[in-house]
């Protein structure tokens, strides 16, 4: 069978119209092996191979540029060199109204819409699930690209999550909401899996280059995790100039403590607040724990009871003790010494008052090693 041929020399003027009324459509094309319909340009100048303006003249729907359903082939292949395979923009319906919004594109499928750059091998990667993939891209240096002059870049939903409605933030590159999954989940194989950096020159103390943050009961703001090597750190800060980390409130570490300088404390000078005063804690080379207290001698004979915390915590072996008469001199001996109690005499049976500082070893913590192998 031949060709229907069309042809119209008249600018603006189609060489085809077709007009549906009544619920029909204006063109259907079926092929039963090849392209249903092919359209090209040969025009250099033209703007585009199609054109499609929706207008309900309802205000009130929405309108679709294009629907593309496909259940086991290609949906829509658009091929271009050097210019745009497709170029969708959705505004509002003629009338203005704010409370309408369109759809450039609506495609569903095993892909919705798949992309190659030029100069990409238009072969899907190894690794890329290619069932029920809304949208697919793929460039030899940018997969995707996305801007918005006020609002959000990309907004990202995940599987088994409701969009916010509004969304708790007008602004941002990217908006994902993982619902009961992740909201991001990013990896690398030699670099950061996640890079962050905050670039304002003006920016103030809460700006970072990334920010973690939980309204969950319990719930953690971040999470840093390594488990390979002893090199490896779940979290690490570093600074050339600054601090390589600041805490606003208590911090628990649930294991050692390392540092390579002092563990000092630093508290506000009382009548100078130009200075400050720096306290460095008390080193040595053993677990110890203290407690100290002053006791009273009646006819040379003391009976002092420690307190229970001391007990809780002290190995009950290898205890020391130091004993300081107060006032007068007097001939001091321990009687009795356990994380309990402690037992004093004088000598000549006299009465006073004296202090003590009773030193132990923390329970568990008997044999740490002080010279050891390089970690």
């Amino acid at each position: 069978m031949a060709n229907g041929v069309f042809t119209s020399d008249v600018a603006a003027v189609p060489a085809v119209s077709a007009t549906g009324t009544n619920g029909a459509s204006g063109v259907t094309a079926t092929s039963d092996s090849g392209t249903a319909v092919k359209v090209s340009v040969s025009y250099t100048g033209a703007e585009s191979a199609v054109t499609i303006d929706i207008d309900n003249g309802t205000g009130t729907a929405r309108g679709i540029g294009i629907t593309a359903n496909t259940q086991l082939g290609t949906c829509g292949q658009f091929n271009t060199s050097g210019g745009i395979g497709i170029q969708a923009s959705a505004g509002l319906p003629v009338g203005g109204n704010p409370e309408i919004q369109g759809i450039a594109v609506q495609a569903s499928g095993n892909v919705g819409v798949q992309a190659f750059g030029q100069g990409v091998n238009e072969i899907v990667p190894a690794g890329f699930d290619s069932a029920n993939v809304a949208v697919q891209a793929f460039g030899d240096t940018t997969g995707v690209q996305a801007a918005s002059t006020t609002g959000i870049g990309v907004h990202a939903v995940g599987g088994g999550a409701s969009p916010a409605s509004p969304a708790p933030i007008s602004q941002a590159a990217i908006f994902a909401e993982g619902g009961p999954g992740d909201g991001v989940y990013a990896t690398s194989s030699t670099s950061n899996g996640v890079f962050g950096t905050q670039t304002s020159a003006t920016g103030d103390d809460e700006d970072a280059g990334v920010f973690g943050s939980s309204l969950a009961l319990n719930g953690n703001g971040v999470i840093g995790e390594a488990n390979n090597g002893r090199e490896a750190y779940g979290v690490w800060g570093r600074s050339t100039s600054g601090f390589a980390g600041l805490f606003d409130g208590n911090v628990q570490v649930n294991g050692n403590l390392a540092a390579t300088g002092t563990k000092p404390f630093i508290q506000a000078h009382p009548t100078d607040p130009s200075k400050e005063i720096v306290y460095v804690a008390l080193e040595g080379g053993e677990a110890g724990t203290y407690v100290r207290g002053t006791g009273q001698l009646v006819n040379g004979k003391a009976m002092i009871a420690l307190p229970e915390h001391f007990a809780l915590v002290t190995d009950h072996q290898d205890l020391t003790i130091q004993l300081t008469p107060r006032g007068t001199w007097l001939q001091l001996y321990v009687v009795e010494l356990d994380t309990a109690q402690l037992g004093v005499r004088e000598a000549q049976g006299q009465s006073g008052a004296f202090d003590y500082l009773i030193h132990g070893i923390r329970t568990g913590y008997a044999d740490h090693e002080v010279i050891r192998t390089k970690r």
